[in-house]
């Protein structure tokens, strides 16, 4: 089931959006998955409840009367791995501050019957990928792992260290074998050894990658101007 998340304080204006995403859902494209909707009055609200609540996708006004919806994006960012966020504004202003993260989009009021679908859409395929597995084998053991839980692959000694957000696993192989197949998953190869998950790139600089979790891995001579090019095709989706 996908949960949504509806954040607003104008109560008319969010009853339009929650029969807007019931339409939606209805439509042929997504007909056969089941989903609810939650609402929440204030960003404060959205942010102690969502976890109990299972929320898969965030719909955001920008205008929230307690505080900016960006706000309350930049905040799930800081505790989620590429949330599914939709911002709604009226203002056009807005739109550079919105863009915390790597939100599935942005919508204007006036373009919600026009535009919300579409990013629905996009934010459902996103939910769905995030829970892809992919087979690791190596020469002494198998694991079926969550992709988007997959931080860092390193090889050290002819051993393939596979960094979770939860731990790690070892396994005897070489990077070579897996690296078409992580490239699908949004992996970017930063040197001979190491292969790390584009959603979890907090920075690039000339010579390194600065991690969400702090950790830093050097950019060989040879694939910096790739780093950067396979970044950006991965942040757009």
């Amino acid at each position: 089931m996908i949960k949504i998340a509806i954040c607003d304080d104008d109560i008319d204006f969010m009853e339009k959006k929650a029969k807007q995403i019931e339409d939606i859902f209805n439509k042929s494209n997504v007909a056969d998955e089941t989903y609810s909707i939650v609402r929440y009055h204030s960003g404060k609200e959205l942010l102690d409840n969502y976890k109990g609540e299972g929320v898969d996708i965030f719909l955001l006004d920008i205008d929230l009367g307690d505080c900016k919806g960006y706000e309350v994006g930049r905040e799930l960012t800081l505790r989620e791995t590429d949330p599914a966020i939709i911002y709604i504004t009226g203002y056009s202003e807005n739109v550079f501050n919105a863009f915390v993260g790597r939100p599935i989009g942005f919508v204007r009021k006036e373009y919600l019957d026009s535009d919300l679908e579409k990013f629905v859409y996009d934010a459902v395929h996103h939910v769905h990928k995030k829970t892809q597995r992919i087979e690791i084998s190596g020469k002494d053991r198998k694991y079926e792992l969550i992709a988007d839980e997959i931080i860092v692959f390193e090889v050290f000694d002819h051993e393939l260290k596979i960094t979770l957000k939860d731990g790690e696993k070892l396994i005897k192989g070489s990077l070579y074998t897996f690296e078409e197949r992580l490239k699908q998953f949004g992996f970017i190869k930063v040197s001979r050894s190491v292969m790390l998950n584009s959603r979890y790139i907090k920075k690039i600089d000339d010579d390194e990658v600065i991690m969400t979790s702090g950790g830093r891995y050097k950019i060989s001579r040879s694939r910096r101007k790739n780093v950067r090019g396979e970044y950006e095709l991965c942040t757009k989706r």
